[in-house]
């Protein structure tokens, strides 16, 4: 045990080189950061850090969304990994991934686990300040247990992936553990492919365990090969980087980082990368299957680090990445390397694709300069300890550009504050097409420095990202200082900046630098609390999760030291709800309850939803707001876009934008159509789901009737009117069949009857109200709730009768004939209305039968059977509403929308 502790310290490398870091940062880190404030407040004391523009302290629970916190002391919760993926087949990428590095479950010290948790659990929390602790087993779907021991274990370091390795459609997990020992050969590492077949049935309960040391568990495992020097050690593969790419053309090939092999004779720890084509993986199938690489035709291709220490693929996490440079819709690699100076290597596709997907053992020397494209190299000094990387297209030229982390660097007089790098395509891509090029680090390679905060700050240790934070259709940057200490003294703090791509672009030319210190350099900052080392920070809009999660590693919540935490910040979702719009005019309302920002303002603009438009102008409000409009465009059909922003100046996506369709056949605004009216309809909605309003009201000579979202599970279109005696014989075929040939309906037998004819006297005219599905014309026939129907009755038809004994008729097609409708009615005197309420839509009529009985009466008192008719408003759609009566009844009845 003692002699293979001594082993695991000896060749561990850097991931050990880390872990011995936290030991040593809480004394000598703090003696000499303390020391150097000391000294700089006697040279410069008048310096004072200057604030970026919007600061964010994640010790107040209502600046996040959701705090999971790690169930174990000494755990490290997302110490260097999580991500989100779409992994249950919701078709978003919005369930977690999140890595206990640390954890020691099944008797096996520090072999770590993996937690899945999926959106069904993190959905049912709204709002701010929430929390998830994983000691609770209902609080996560699937643990993933490791098998290495007396290491970091499973997932550490960021070797965790997720993608659809065997093609059903269905995302695999990848998951990679630097410390198992194959056979004989101690730390070769290993790398779990783990099919969604295998860990899907998982995720619909939680609390769910899968243990690696059962060969179920898994389908295939790739166990690293020997030294070259010493058999009996291993290559410490999936060590810092595991991630997919699309080398062979289908976007499944697998690429894992061993940077502690010894793969060529006399290089110690030169480190390499390896290759697995999608070919080859497919042609093992159930679970229990090994690769074990000691054998050179069980992987693809291997690029091997040029020099002894080079640690090729290292050495920080994340620290490989795989993207189409090249055009030509095939990935190219950039790799780190340490020695023989710390750099990049760029291999591109066309090095990649000089092996074919079928044949196996392949290796690229990139002691050989025809084996790469590129090697960009240290010439200035801060370019030390290369660490993530990150491709987008920061300057909108269709092409990647990259940014390199060098966490050690000492800019701007900062002992290690950290700097990172901007490479732009413009530069470095015109070396890709050749090979053995070398691109030396000076003023005139990169466009633009970031250089940290702090002294000691580590600016981009593992904590580099990018995305449109700001859905203004740009790449925005995200850099973390895990070891920043904020200007209130705290320890170890953490923070991660956000900065706009306009600051990007607002510097022009080569060899620029921004000092983080400096105000107005990010957008926003994350302080993470104190002695949390918040570091590595992910931002994404993949149509799942949108926002931010920062790794608090060290945090000791529940009284469990550094048992870390993982926040969640979700990034402005809001809706935006359109209420009407008429002539020059749209209102609406922006609803963001899960924000922990506040609506700012909504902005509208004609005929184009592109968010780098000039055109955006400003509404009046926020989360109530109205679009003045102006300037209208002439044209026989125009749109008009809305969007919100919140105070962190973020956007609504653009997917998500509000639309109202204008039609102007005459050249001049005549204002929005209604935006219930969709371009994809047959018909506009004025009931359902998705009718925008409150209620809808429907008028036709002397008909109303009010219906609301609720009344049915489908968008409907309802139509009233008034029906004349002569079009009786076709009515019922024509609501019936709507124009739809293909409808069959019983028809009646016989022409629709008088309604006298069956006994019932009229007393108003007779109505047909019909209804339509909005999306498809398709006639309906009922409503799953009520709606109101208000009809005019006829005094001088009463015949002495009383407005209280008048029922509503409806025509009944399956059995022909007219009936009376059960439900309450009431009656306003003053407008000779009586209302009340129906699933039904048919023929309708006020009539009088014989045997009719007393029925409320709206805002009257009977006396002496003579009406005193009370103040009434004017008809007002439902809810019905009147003054107070004169000598009230002594109850009050409601039905619907109707009080009496």
């Amino acid at each position: 045990m003692i002699c293979l502790k001594k082993v695991l310290s000896k060749f561990s490398l850097n991931l050990r080189e880390r872990e011995s870091l936290r030991s040593r940062r809480s004394v000598k880190f703090f003696s000499s950061f303390f020391l150097f404030l000391f000294l700089s407040s006697l040279i410069f004391p008048s310096k004072i850090l200057a604030a970026p523009a919007i600061v964010h302290d994640l010790t107040n629970s209502s600046e996040y969304n959701i705090r999971i916190d790690g169930p174990i002391t000494g755990g490290y919760l997302s110490y260097g990994g999580h991500l989100f993926a779409d992994l249950d087949g919701g078709g978003k990428a919005d369930d977690l991934v999140v890595v206990l590095p640390y954890a020691s479950y099944n008797g096996r010290a520090n072999s770590g686990s993996v937690y899945v948790i999926t959106d069904s659990i993190l959905n049912k929390l709204s709002g701010t300040g929430n929390t998830l602790d994983l000691l609770n087993s209902a609080n996560y779907n699937l643990r993933v247990d490791g098998v290495a021991t007396l290491t970091s274990g499973l997932g550490f370091a960021g070797n965790i992936a997720s993608a659809d390795i065997d093609g059903d459609g269905k995302n695999d997990l990848l998951l990679g553990e630097s410390g198992t020992s194959n056979g004989s050969i101690q730390v070769a590492g290993s790398l779990y492919i783990i099919y969604n077949s295998t860990f899907g049935q998982y995720l619909s309960s939680t609390g769910n365990i899968l243990d690696l040391a059962t060969v179920s568990s898994y389908n295939i495992r790739i166990d690293g090969g020997p030294r070259v020097d010493n058999p009996s050690f291993g290559s410490l593969l999936s060590s810092n980087s595991v991630l997919t790419a699309n080398i062979f053309g289908n976007g499944r090939d697998v690429v894992v980082s061993a940077v502690g092999g010894n793969l060529e004779t006399g290089r110690n720890f030169n480190g390499g990368v390896y290759v697995f084509s999608n070919y080859l993986l497919k042609q093992f199938s159930g679970t229990g299957n090994v690769i074990n690489l000691a054998t050179s035709n069980n992987f693809t291709l291997r690029m091997d680090g040029p020099a002894s220490n080079s640690r090729l693929g290292g050495p920080q996490e994340n620290s490989i990445i795989a993207k189409d440079l090249t055009g030509t819709g095939y990935d190219s690699i950039i790799i780190p390397s340490k020695k023989p100076s710390p750099g990049l290597y760029f291999i591109s596709s066309n090095l990649l694709r000089g092996v074919t997907s079928t044949s196996t053992g392949n290796i690229l020397d990139l002691a050989t300069s025809t084996n790469y494209s590129l090697f960009i190299q240290n010439s200035e000094t801060s370019f030390v300890s290369i660490g993530p990387l990150i491709a987008t297209d920061l300057y909108s030229t269709g092409k990647y550009d990259i940014v390199v982390d060098a966490y050690q660097a000492s800019n701007n007089g900062k002992s290690q504050s950290g700097s990172n790098y901007i490479f732009p395509y413009s530069i470095y891509g015109q070396y890709l097409s050749t090979t053995g090029n070398v691109l030396n680090v000076s003023s005139s390679s990169y466009s633009l420095r970031f250089d940290g905060a702090f002294a000691g700050d580590w600016l981009g240790d593992v904590s580099n990202n990018h995305t449109d934070f700001f859905h203004l259709g740009k790449q925005d940057l995200i850099l973390g200082g895990p070891h920043n200490h904020r200007t209130d003294g705290g320890s170890l703090d953490g923070a991660v900046y956000i900065i706009p791509n306009s600051k990007i672009n607002s510097f022009s030319g080569t060899g620029n630098s921004l000092d983080l210190s400096t105000a107005g350099s990010s957008s926003m900052v994350y302080y993470g609390p104190s002695g949390t080392h918040l570091e590595y920070s992910v931002i994404a809009d993949n149509g799942g999760f949108d926002g931010i999660m920062a790794d608090a590693n060290m945090a000791g919540y529940n009284s469990r030291t550094n048992s870390g935490s993982l926040y969640i910040i979700y990034n402005f979702p809001h809706s935006i709800n359109l209420t009407s719009s008429g002539k020059d005019k749209i209102v609406g309302t922006v609803s963001a309850p899960n924000s922990v920002t506040s609506v700012s303002g909504v902005q509208y603009n004609y005929n184009s939803n592109d968010p780098t438009s000039s055109g955006w102008t400003n509404c009046s409000g926020t989360t109530s707001f109205t679009c003045t409009l102006s300037n209208f465009p002439s044209g026989s059909s125009n749109k008009v876009y809305i969007r919100a922003f919140d105070t962190n100046g973020s956007y609504t996506a653009q997917s998500s934008y509000a639309l109202a369709n204008f039609v102007d056949s005459t050249g001049t605004s005549s204002g929005p159509a209604d935006p219930n009216c969709k371009s994809n309809y047959a018909y506009c909605i004025n009931a359902g789901p998705n009718y925008l309003g409150s209620f809808s009201q429907i008028k036709a000579n002397g008909a109303f009737v009010s219906t609301t979202s609720q009344v049915n599970h489908d968008d409907l279109h309802i139509s009233v009117n008034q029906t004349s005696l002569d079009s009786l014989s076709s009515f019922w075929k024509t609501i019936l069949t709507a124009g739809k040939s293909d409808v069959s309906y019983t028809m009646p037998k016989d022409n629709v009857p008088f309604p006298w004819s069956q006994g019932f006297n009229t007393v108003s005219e007779i109505y047909s109200i019909s209804a339509a599905s909005a999306f498809n014309g398709y006639p309906v026939l009922i409503t799953d709730n009520p709606f109101t129907i208000q009809l005019t009755y006829e005094s001088t038809k009463l015949n002495s009768h009383s407005p209280q004994d008048i029922k509503f008729a409806y025509y009944d097609n399956s059995r022909n004939k007219w009936m009376t409708l059960s439900a309450p009615t009431v009656v306003d005197w003053a407008n000779h209305t009586i209302a009340t309420t129906t699933k039904i839509f048919s023929l309708y009529a006020l009539v009088y039968p014989s045997g009719s009985s007393n029925t409320p009466v709206l805002g009257t008192e009977t006396k002496n059977n003579k009406p005193i008719v009370l103040q009434t408003p004017t008809i007002v759609p439902s809810p019905i509403q009147t003054s107070k009566p004169v000598n009230p009844p002594k109850q009050k009845h409601c039905f619907l929308f109707i009080c009496w």
